[in-house]
């Protein structure tokens, strides 16, 4: 893992080596930056070749940790590699310093992920209630709202509200034509 500081310029290159050692240059090699804990996109493109290297400059601009994702034409291997960014570089941290800030990462990144699985758990109905529902002349559902809650005490008892979702959907000839569902 490559450790950065937040707001500077820094260069990420790749290296396209052919089955004997030999690099490969006149690729379109794409990439993508994205943050780890959501899996967000960040950025993406093509890298610019630089003797025999592909090339990209970026700004990490937050804290956090990061996946690049390197995408070489069929035949070649793709790549990734991670990036901690932090205030504190590595080359002022002891080990333990560095396995400690490594720890607070990992447990950022699963916190955040555990809040997404406990949400979509909720979108698939695990403590899951719809409320104020209304309905046409015909009994489709029009509007209503959703929300999702940690634990089944919750949701029977309406608290720790995790996220609540409005739902709305048109119709044309009998027939769903849209549905929507959207984060408050």
């Amino acid at each position: 893992m490559k450790n950065f500081s937040p707001n500077i310029e820094y260069k990420l290159d790749l290296s396209v080596i052919d089955e004997v050692g030999n690099f490969i240059s006149g690729l379109s090699v794409n990439y993508e930056i994205r943050k780890s804990s959501d899996n967000s996109l960040l950025d993406s493109g093509i890298m610019a070749e630089e003797g025999d290297l592909y090339v990209i400059s970026y700004i990490f601009l937050e804290v956090g940790q990061y996946r690049v994702l390197y995408y070489t034409p069929e035949g070649y291997e793709n790549g990734s590699e991670d990036i901690l960014v932090s205030t504190v570089l590595d080359t002022a941290l002891t080990e333990e310093e560095h396995n400690r800030l490594m720890e607070a990462a990992k447990e950022e990144t699963l916190t955040e992920q555990n809040e997404i699985l406990k949400r979509i758990l909720g979108l698939n109905q695990e403590n899951f209630r719809i409320f104020n529902p209304i309905y046409d002349d015909k009994h489709n559902l029009l509007t209503s709202t959703i929300k999702i809650y940690p634990t089944k005490a919750d949701c029977i008892a309406d608290t720790n509200v995790m996220a609540t979702y409005n739902v709305i959907a048109t119709y044309e000839n009998e027939n769903m034509k849209t549905y929507r569902v959207t984060k408050e």
